[in-house]
């Protein structure tokens, strides 16, 4: 029983000194002395550590706005929807532009008005813009996307009175596109005259498109 717990001893003394006469010879041979470290890339990952030299995608820039043009009075027809009052008599109504042609334009910003009586004579009062000052962005002018303008002013007294200051008969409206010279003929859309007296400023919208 001695004998062989004897003879187990020397075979793992004789295992040791043999490992460390191999770990000494690979070290003296310029080999890693830790059999620990890590092992070598391999060829696949060798090749994903080095930059690439392949251009970054880039996002597809936007599209060129075909309708920069901004609408003119010849791209145009216009019309002055049928208005409503209030109790106050306070009348609320639209102008509405449409294209005539296939070329696009943009509308942008606020427009200036025009009033004239049935004998063609100018009517003088005094336009404000909306009161509410929220921006408007610019839009492409289409058969589908119109071009909207609100209307609204006092159209009587609240007694339902007309004072003397009241221009009651509104025959033709003009509408100057905004940087344009020249007018565009304002439809009437369902009256007999296109606008209800207007009996104090007359307060308007930039252009915008609804929806």
């Amino acid at each position: 029983m001695n004998r062989s717990r004897r003879a187990g001893a020397g075979l793992v003394a004789a295992l040791a000194v043999f490992g460390l006469a191999g770990c000494a010879e690979l070290a003296a041979s310029g080999g890693p002395a830790n059999p620990t470290s890590t092992p070598p890339a391999s060829p696949a990952q060798s090749e994903s550590a080095k930059p690439s030299t392949a251009a970054k995608p880039k996002p597809n820039p936007k599209p060129a706005d075909t309708a920069a043009r901004k609408c003119r009075a010849g791209d145009v027809q216009a019309k002055v929807t049928q208005g409503e009052s209030t109790e106050q008599f306070r009348y609320y109504t639209t102008i509405v532009v449409e294209p005539v042609g296939s070329t696009p334009c943009t509308l942008v910003g606020a427009s200036e008005l025009a009033l004239f009586t049935f004998g063609d004579d100018p009517i003088e009062f005094n336009q404000v813009g909306d009161s509410d000052g929220a921006p408007y962005p610019a839009f492409t002018l289409t058969a589908d996307a119109p071009g909207v303008m609100s209307i609204e002013y006092q159209s009587a007294s609240a007694e339902g009175e007309l004072p003397g200051d009241c221009h009651a008969e509104v025959g033709f409206v003009k509408v100057q596109l905004p940087g344009d010279t020249d007018w565009v003929d304002v439809v009437p859309g369902g009256d007999d005259a296109p606008l209800a007296p207007v009996c104090s400023a007359v307060e308007t919208s930039p252009w915008f498109t609804p929806g």
